[in-house]
């Protein structure tokens, strides 16, 4: 049986812009390019007719991006590669100045030391000099990039247990599961993963992150899916290594930052920070025993369960590769017991105990929800069940 929106609160939240880790590696893609809207050429009096298209080279084990124009003029043109951070992968020069008219550059997938880059996606810009020192540059990713996406055919599909939805453009998505009215965020189901456009079935169990509660059924859940625009400019490896492997890090010391066309994508905050930093926020959650205080047998188990008695400390731990961010940039601590909020620390640190007090809790099996949230769109959950003596 389907279950359409109704039945779990499916809720649509369409973001101007967003970033992303890729969990998933993407499907095959091809390179997207088009007519840039108006203000994203610097004349638009010598180039014209861009468009990109991509081909694997299967002997090499790589993509191929060929990114073809049209000049007004003879010219010498420089095809410039960019990461998804604005920083400055490879420079593509022509040994000779182009004729007029139609013309055509190739991009190997490689960086500026002639080593593959990693998966994802890559912005490129042309430049082209006139003998008559005419300049015109060609980069549409300030004014196509983070376009507002509607979403379309969003349904959960509770028999196969997956989340539909449509795209008409090429976008990161990040799909969230909380609880209304105040309640805690309770699983990030995609975290700003590269998808193609057209249809789309993300796997969700219909649980929590913790497993213990099943939100698909539950009357308060509330799924909201984000989702904004890859740029007309980009281009979608799918060959080579992952971004993060050991070798798979097309940087180089001092590289240069990509100039702005227009402002970019200033009204939602995701645009502006790097890349490796744009995901949930990872932590722990342990319930260590209360010296000097009422708790006895704090971090007592039966299986992975903790017994504990009396006011109970709760010690919340960032992940070492996301604390000095998140102290940096500030972040707040939520607690939750039974899924209703009971303390929040607005000024976050690591790492934090709570002492929840006991009149809260009474005997029996108890749900404890931590969320991390930091200042820049992201929420962390860890859910743990107690006995409570």
């Amino acid at each position: 049986m389907t279950l359409t929106r109704p039945a779990i609160g499916l809720a649509l939240m369409l973001t101007a812009s967003g970033c992303a880790s890729t969990p998933h590696t993407p499907p095959p893609a091809k390179a997207y390019a088009g007519s840039p809207p108006a203000g994203s050429l610097a004349t638009g009096t010598l180039l014209s007719e861009v468009q990109a298209a991509r081909s694997s080279l299967e002997a090499a084990g790589r993509d191929r991006f060929t990114v073809g124009f049209r000049l007004a003029a003879p010219a010498t043109v420089a095809l410039r590669i960019y990461d998804e951070d604005d920083l400055l992968v490879t420079t593509v020069r022509p040994q000779v100045t182009l004729p007029e008219g139609k013309q055509e550059v190739t991009w190997d997938a490689t960086d500026d030391r002639g080593q593959p880059v990693p998966q994802g996606v890559y912005l490129y810009t042309l430049l082209a000099i006139s003998a008559g020192r005419r300049l015109d540059t060609y980069d549409a990713t300030d004014a196509t990039g983070g376009r507002r996406l509607p979403i379309t055919e969003d349904s959960y599909d509770a028999e196969r247990r997956v989340i539909r939805y449509s795209l008409p453009a090429p976008a990161r998505v990040r799909i969230r599961v909380d609880l209304r009215d105040g309640g805690p965020h309770m699983r990030t189901v995609l975290d700003w993963a590269l998808r193609e456009a057209g249809p789309h079935e993300e796997a969700w169990d219909g649980q929590d992150d913790s497993g213990e509660i099943r939100l698909a059924d539950h009357p308060m859940s509330l799924v909201m899916i984000r989702a904004y625009s890859i740029p007309d400019n980009a281009l979608i490896v799918t060959t080579g290594t992952t971004a993060g492997d050991p070798g798979g890090d097309a940087a180089s010391p001092g590289r240069e930052h990509r100039p702005h066309v227009s402002s970019p994508v200033a009204d939602y905050m995701h645009a502006l920070h790097v890349r490796s930093r744009c995901h949930e926020p990872h932590f722990t959650v342990d319930f260590p025993p209360q010296v000097g205080g009422e708790t006895e047998g704090g971090g007592e188990t039966t299986g992975k369960t903790p017994v504990v008695s009396g006011d109970v400390p709760v010690r919340v731990t960032l992940s070492p590769a996301d604390r000095a961010h998140l102290l940096a940039s500030r972040f707040e601590v939520a607690i939750f017991a039974d899924l209703m909020i009971v303390a929040e620390e607005e000024e976050g640190y690591s790492p934090f105990t709570y002492i929840l007090p006991a009149s809260t809790l009474g005997p029996g099996s108890h749900l404890i929800t931590i969320n991390v949230l930091g200042n820049d769109d992201h929420i962390g959950v860890v859910t743990r069940r107690i006995e409570v003596r």
